[in-house]
């Protein structure tokens, strides 16, 4: 009531200075939203409970449990809220989530046409470049929080990098400075970068790293001559004579 007696109140006062047709005007919406989808003084849309959707999309959940993995799905019954199965192809004894986070990308391709990987890591996003084409299937990393973030394509990387650089990646990643490994000091990532792509010769050595837990000899070599390249020891077969 208190909305059309200010309404009429204007319009009182606008009909003495110009002529105003009632019936042409009153077709039309006079509140800012139509009535029909505002709250009762109009004033505002009509909020739904866009949480309930969330709600209803949560269907399963994985968690994961020291070496096991649980999925958790919603019962069919009010008695059966909540129902746990075991997945076996999900166990798993790594201790970080790095690697669990690929184990789990991998799962989810078989049912999925596209997969996000929500984390700040800069070893999750060399993993995500490196494991893609095993994984098959577009595979996107984001980072940040709240309205600040941003979404990579590790797929488009990969296809821009290729399968020889993509291949050894981890291990060039592993020899240049990762989470376990120490930094070659005042070298950082970008040179050791460049002599690779410069020298391609190092990358099956990359390769060759982690495939068995001894090294052979001829890989020890190799490792030695990047080094000696990385402090730019162009002649010095060993980090012995580059010192």
């Amino acid at each position: 009531m208190k909305t059309s007696r200010d309404l009429f109140a204007r319009l009182l006062i606008l009909s003495k200075t110009r002529e105003i047709n009632l019936k042409e005007l009153l077709s039309y919406s006079l509140s800012d939203y139509p009535l029909s989808l505002a709250t009762v003084n109009g004033a505002s849309l009509v909020k739904t409970a866009k949480a309930k959707m969330f709600e209803i999309l949560e269907e399963c959940l994985y968690i994961t449990s020291k070496c096991k993995c649980h999925l958790l799905t919603t019962g069919s019954s009010p008695n059966d809220c909540v129902l746990h199965h075991e997945v076996p192809e999900l166990q798993c004894d790594h201790e970080e989530a790095d690697t669990r986070l690929l184990l789990h990308s991998n799962h989810a391709a078989k049912t999925h046409d596209t997969i996000i990987a929500r984390t700040p890591d800069t070893d999750v996003f060399l993993l995500c470049i490196a494991m893609r084409r095993t994984i098959g299937k577009k595979l996107l990393v984001m980072v940040g929080t709240g309205n600040r973030f941003r979404i990579t394509d590790t797929s488009a990387i990969s296809d821009v990098l290729g399968q020889e650089l993509c291949s050894c990646l981890l291990g060039f990643h592993a020899v240049s400075g990762c989470d376990s490994t120490s930094v070659f000091c005042g070298k950082g990532k970008a040179k050791p970068w460049k002599i690779l792509q410069d020298n391609r010769d190092f990358v099956q050595s990359f390769c060759d790293l982690g495939k068995s837990s001894t090294l052979s000899q001829d890989l020890v070599m190799s490792l030695n001559v990047f080094v000696c390249l990385l402090y730019g020891d162009k002649s010095s077969k060993t980090i012995d004579e580059c010192r």
